[in-house]
């Protein structure tokens, strides 16, 4: 799959309870409001190795990050250098 991100702009990561377990969501927005699933991983939004997972899986399916995007990440500590 390739993600492209001239119209697919903004990309959202949010954790959310599944069952007894937490995962975290890699959600694409269009320019003209249309959401697209992007990935996937098990692990909470404070989990840095998921979401790094999650990253570098996106990068396999071709995400550039060298491309002007919006990046929202709902209160996540895990993308922060410690």
């Amino acid at each position: 799959m390739r993600i492209n991100l001239d119209t697919t702009p903004i990309m959202m990561l949010d954790g959310m309870a599944v069952g007894k377990m937490t995962v975290i969501a890699a959600m694409g927005i269009s320019r003209n409001g249309q959401k697209q699933m992007l990935g996937l991983s098990t692990g909470g939004t404070g989990n840095q190795e998921a979401v790094k997972e999650l990253l570098a899986g996106l990068l396999d399916w071709e995400l550039t990050p060298d491309v002007t995007s919006l990046f929202i990440l709902d209160g996540t500590r895990s993308c922060t250098k410690r």
